[in-house]
């Protein structure tokens, strides 16, 4: 009986430690394929799939979709790697490079999760 009690109770810790282990491993995962689609959309201009992956926040410091376009202009990049993501409750870091002719920057964007969804809240391309 004790041992049958030994093996239930580390099964019960065993699933405390996975599951949110799995929780985490999901928003990793949910958070960098939002940030990888946002610069590729960014990369392909489309305008319109990266004004839906921002938050209201940024669409109203930017002010219409007409400056958003204007905005991202520039910011066409040529390729781009996403090879960090930090993730601390409902808020993911997501940095990594981008190029753009000769000039390489160093790209960092900030995703808030909201229900399931993940929203680019911030972006800072800096060139390096």
């Amino acid at each position: 009986m004790n041992k049958r009690l030994l093996v239930l109770v580390v099964l019960a810790t065993m699933a405390l430690l996975v599951l949110p282990a799995c929780g985490i491993s999901n928003d990793i995962k949910g958070a960098g394929d939002v940030g990888k689609e946002f610069m590729a959309a960014l990369k392909n201009g489309d305008n319109q799939a990266s004004w839906d992956m921002v938050t209201s926040d940024i669409k109203d410091e930017i002010g219409s979709y007409d400056n958003w376009v204007t905005f991202t202009a520039p910011r066409a990049f040529e390729n781009f790697t996403l090879n960090s993501t930090n993730i601390e409750n409902d808020k993911a870091t997501l940095e990594g490079e981008a190029t753009l002719g000769a000039d390489t920057y160093k790209v960092t964007l900030i995703l808030y999760k909201s229900g399931d969804a993940w929203k680019v809240a911030g972006l800072d391309f800096s060139l390096k």
